[in-house]
């Protein structure tokens, strides 16, 4: 059996780590919708999909093929996505009308589906969060290539809503961090300790359960409930008459006994209700704790230096998840603090300590992040290699970090005079913004420099093929984009003054090329797959005659993607920037095409590397000597 009746498509612990990705009910972003329109293009298909499915829909974070004010999502049952989420596995079929699994979908007619194929996407922990998938009007084949370029991208989708997981879980992070300080202050706010105690009711919802109490200790053990709160206004009745009865008769039963005596936390993730029930003695109690229905349950000691002063109660409602590990431990730290401040009469110098510890993570959390920024911007400018100076050729390269200060970005670019020189160039994009894109980027920068000194013989293309097939045996899966050139001149070329251009692009943006009169044009590029999407696919090379006077420009996508612009519109001022200003020496070219283009902070990080061509019939002019390099 599949579909929204299943039981995976409602688990709660799969809706919750949909939930958890912060992704639902969002706009369209550039890192799914690149990776659909690449799977789209790549699989000439009308349609591709990155979607998120709860237990009512399908929602689609990436629409490829769907216009921008169409439809962003359809009902759970309606989708071909409920029969990836039930089973966990790959959907791929040519004809959907004619398996039974699919035949009777409701989206064959409304969405004219003919052709279904789609992989699962992962959570961290293994849930099902929705598909990664491409769709036909028509019925086909789907080839073995397909599935592998559907395989490996819907990976990288993964990867990139493993990241908003992160984003998610950093953020519940700074909240938790938040509540422990304003713990920490409500501890303070009073000298009487009980009074700061009770308090704690009222902090830990809802942050960390939907109702909470907290007990005290009189010198015989005995305990009496101070202090309780209730997210919601119309519960708080029956959690006032809980905590009037809930402690009369339980002797030594329970979990609140059981947390006192042992001085050890005691977590119940489920059944809360039913465990409750079968201790509570007062039918008052009984009731009220019945019309709370908890569904998860914790109890933790108010202790310091083995001495039990009282606990703290967080419940969960029925259908909330359960404690997450994280979670658990931040109760517990909140309960020290709270035994601390009963147990002794320091308060005023513990919570100064407390205050100032506080400080501390605050700032190791603050070095920590500006370790990791410096570490991969330390990466980046390694790679960021004293140019060559080929003669009668001036090359020049710029680099530009993003505006945001927590990314950082795998680009970079290189040249070369391998032995036969020829002068190499390359340019390339790792995706992904973190310490591990830096890091592959540094990996592959060094790969292929070392494949074409090693093979200078060898064209563009086969190098390429070269690097992807290392990548492949290594292991490495992260996606890049690259264009590797060669500026070769054989002795017929020298005599004539002209020289060739040679390339191979990997999914990378076509080069410019600039006129001598200053008119700048796209070079026709045959992009072939990105690194570590097909290993085995056949690359190829261009080829062009580049004259004296000429120059020809490299760059990464950074220069001309802007979210919400389209690449055409993009590209299309990038040759208008270029052709306004004729006659400007390369250095400044290049400054002021980051100028007019991205500006001073731009979105995302940019690698330009450019080769003007100078006449060789004269000497070398000066602005051809060493360039800056930014």
């Amino acid at each position: 059996m599949s579909g929204p009746g299943h039981p995976r498509v409602s688990d709660a612990a799969r809706l919750a780590a949909v939930a958890e990705t912060g992704l639902l009910d969002t706009e369209p972003e550039a890192a799914f919708d690149d990776l659909a329109a690449l799977a789209a293009r790549l699989l000439h298909a009308p349609y591709a999909f990155v979607t998120l499915v709860d237990d009512t829909r399908s929602f689609w974070k990436a629409r490829i093929g769907i216009l921008p004010d169409g439809q962003v999502q359809n009902a759970v049952e309606e989708s071909f996505c409920q029969y990836v989420v039930a089973s966990g596995q790959p959907l791929i079929a040519g004809d959907v009308t004619a398996a039974p699994l699919t035949a009777g979908n409701p989206s064959i007619a409304s969405m004219g589906i003919r052709a279904w194929a789609g992989f699962p996407l992962l959570s961290a922990g293994g849930a099902v969060l929705g598909s990664f998938c491409v769709v036909d009007t028509v019925t086909r084949e789907w080839t073995e290539d397909d599935v592998t370029v559907l395989r490996v991208l819907s990976a990288a989708a993964g990867r990139e809503l493993a990241l908003r997981t992160a984003v998610h879980d950093a953020a519940l992070a700074h909240q938790q961090l938040a509540l422990l300080e304003a713990v920490g202050r409500g501890l303070s706010e009073t000298l009487e300790a009980e009074e700061a105690v009770a308090r704690l009711a009222r902090l830990v919802v809802p942050v960390l359960g939907d109702w909470s109490l907290v007990s005290l200790a009189d010198e015989a053990g005995t305990l009496t409930d101070v202090g309780w709160w209730h997210a919601r206004d119309e519960c708080r009745p029956a959690l006032d008459k809980l905590a009037a009865e809930r402690l009369v008769g339980l002797g030594g039963r329970g979990a609140t006994i059981r947390a006192q005596l042992r001085n050890e936390p005691v977590v119940l993730q489920s059944g809360a209700l039913e465990a409750g029930l079968a201790v509570l003695v007062s039918p008052q109690a009984r009731d009220a704790y019945k019309e709370l229905n908890p569904g998860a349950y914790g109890v933790w000691p108010l202790a310091f230096a083995g001495t039990v002063h009282g606990v703290l109660v967080i419940a969960r409602d029925a259908g909330r998840t359960p404690f997450t590990p994280s979670e658990v431990e931040l109760a517990g730290n909140i309960a020290l603090r709270a035994g601390t401040v009963l147990d002794n009469t320091r308060l005023y110098a513990r919570q100064q300590a407390t205050t100032a510890a506080l400080e501390a993570a605050h700032q190791q959390l603050r070095e920590a992040s500006r370790h990791d920024r410096v570490v991969a911007r330390a990466l980046q400018e390694a790679m960021l290699t004293r140019l060559p100076e080929p003669d009668h050729l001036q090359v020049a390269a710029r680099y530009r970090t993003a505006e945001s200060a927590d990314q950082v970005g795998g680009d970079w670019y290189d040249a070369l005079l391998p032995p036969d020189g020829a002068t190499t160039l390359m340019v390339g994009d790792v995706a992904g913004h973190d310490i591990a894109a830096a890091t592959v980027m540094g990996q592959l920068r060094n790969m292929l420099r070392a494949m074409a000194w090693e093979h200078a013989d060898e064209p563009p293309s086969a190098i390429v093929a070269r690097l992807d097939r290392a990548l492949r045996d290594l292991g490495m899966t992260t996606m890049t984009t690259l264009l590797l050139a060669r500026i070769e001149q054989d002795a017929g070329a020298a005599e004539a003054g002209l020289r060739t251009l040679r390339w191979s692009s990997a999914g990378h943006p076509a080069p410019v090329l600039i006129a001598a009169d200053g008119t700048a044009r796209l070079l026709p590029t045959r992009a072939n797959p990105p690194l570590a999407v097909l290993p085995g696919a056949r690359r190829t090379d261009q080829v062009k005659t580049v004259r004296p006077g000429e120059t020809v420009l490299l760059y990464t996508d950074g220069l001309i993607e802007v979210r919400g612009r389209e690449l055409e519109e993009r590209q299309a001022q990038l040759l208008e920037v270029l052709t306004a200003h004729p006659g400007l020496v390369l250095d400044d070219l290049l400054d002021t095409a980051l100028r007019e283009m991205v500006g001073d902070r731009p979105d995302d990080d940019v690698a330009l590397i450019a080769v003007r061509f100078h006449p060789e019939d004269r000497p070398r002019p000066p602005e051809a000597g060493p360039s800056t390099v930014d």
